[in-house]
């Protein structure tokens, strides 16, 4: 039996990590040094300047983690990490910015996290956990410019004041912005990803312009329009991942928050109005109206260009921001409907095609031109006519579905269900006898 010392496994795939991260890092043009007394940091990269060719004697510090086997969660588009509580106390304790790398050497792939701007949220520094965006996150070549610029930014600056909003990069979980979640299967889900795969739709191609205009360097808005659980937010949720990393966003919590911080917004900001109806559509019309105001003059102001805001609506509440007619005198929400006119993006119901061969893809019906809603009946109250909306959280729904603009919410389900029942051929419930 060999009494010889001996190389474990786990050994080499940590060297190997390492040696990847100091491939990558000079393909950067940056310098690595690593560590051999390893407690809790792997090397240090000392940066240059790309133009000048100078050292800045600015430092990030780097941890490693090499695996040959997927991360939590993983996909072809992220996975999860989650750090040990001694590992990030070490990591946050410090005056320095620690680069965590995570990567398979095996396949030559590797990704970053920075470990002060991702755990400044004290939930997710309670988690101990981040998601990893396979797309936006890898660690080579092309990140080199966001690492520079997380060098110069000291570490006190995290969490100051720099225009409302953060990174687009440390944007977070989807749910967060009201991503609706995935229904959740029958049986064994783990490994499954938070979202599952996207399938564009012909509205994405829209908004994209939209998207890639603000990239160029132009304002812009775009408003999503459908009925509910059409996909609205998903789709945003895709297209904010195509800016650059340096774009910030920015989801006012509450109509007073956007009225406040509005005029501070800086350029490379997507502001994320989900239900645009909780900032446009209160019982507030003044603020409302002051809000609309903001909204387009920070469009139009070139000093904080380029600015992208998306947002989203329902059929009934477009009806009442923007309707199509609108008599002298009765226009209470001019800013807003002003705003809104030539930017929605109408997105699709759902449908489901068939699986049979050569089987013509269902038609759906043309729905009904809308209108505006007709307001109370003669001889009632605004209060006792059954067509009067209620206030709910400040924003008015109606105790009734508008006709003939609007179907109840769960007629597309039980409409997409019969179809996909019918197109699986599931058999017939057996006739009493």
């Amino acid at each position: 039996m060999s009494r010889g010392k001996k190389v474990s496994r786990q050994t080499l795939i940590g060297e190997a990590g390492v040696a990847l991260i100091h491939t990558r890092v000079t393909a950067m043009g940056f310098l690595f040094e690593p560590h051999r007394l390893d407690h809790g940091i792997d090397g240090r990269i000392e940066l240059v300047d790309p133009v000048t060719q100078e050292a800045l004697n600015l430092t990030l510090l780097v941890q490693s983690k090499a695996s040959t086997l997927p991360f939590p969660g993983e996909t072809d588009t992220s996975f999860r990490y989650t750090c040990r509580e001694r590992d990030l106390h070490y990591w946050l304790g410090g005056n320095a910015t620690v680069i965590l790398v995570l990567s398979h050497p095996d396949d030559d792939e590797a990704w970053w996290v920075d470990i002060q701007a991702a755990f400044a949220d004290p939930a997710r520094r309670a988690s101990r956990t981040v998601t990893v965006d396979k797309r936006r996150q890898v660690f080579d070549a092309s990140a080199a410019a966001e690492l520079l610029r997380r060098a110069m930014k000291p570490r006190y600056w995290y969490g100051a004041d720099e225009g409302p909003g953060r990174p687009i990069s440390e944007a977070g979980s989807p749910f967060a912005l009201e991503v609706h979640k995935a229904i959740t299967p029958f049986g064994d889900t783990t490994g499954l990803p938070e979202l599952p795969p996207y399938v564009p739709r012909q509205h994405d191609a829209d908004l994209e312009k939209t998207v890639q205009q603000a990239a160029a360097g132009a304002s812009g808005i775009a408003l999503l329009l459908g009925n509910s659980s059409t996909g609205k937010t998903r789709s945003a949720w895709e297209q904010v991942h195509r800016l650059p990393s340096h774009w910030r966003l920015w989801h006012p919590a509450s109509p007073d928050e956007l009225v406040e911080r509005l005029p501070s917004v800086g350029a490379h900001t997507v502001l994320w109005l989900n239900e645009l109806p909780r900032y446009l559509y209160t019982d507030d019309i003044r603020r409302d109206e002051t809000i609309a105001a903001g909204l387009s003059e920070t469009l139009r102001n070139p000093d904080c260009a380029p600015v992208l805001i998306l947002g989203t609506l329902w059929h009934e509440y477009r009806l009442r921001l923007a309707p199509a007619e609108v008599e002298i005198g009765s226009d209470i929400r001019p800013n807003a409907r002003i705003l809104i006119t030539g930017k929605l993006v109408p997105v699709p119901e759902p449908s489901v095609s068939s699986s049979r061969a050569g089987s013509p893809r269902p038609r759906s019906p043309t729905p009904a031109s809308p209108r505006p809603w007709p307001g109370p009946r003669k001889g009632t109250s605004p209060s006792t006519s059954p067509a009067a909306p209620r206030r709910s959280s400040g924003i008015e729904r109606p105790t009734r579905w508008p006709e003939p603009c609007c179907t109840p919410r769960w007629t597309p389900a039980v409409s997409v269900g019969v179809k996909s029942c019918r197109r699986v051929s599931w058999p017939p419930r057996p006739s009493p006898t």
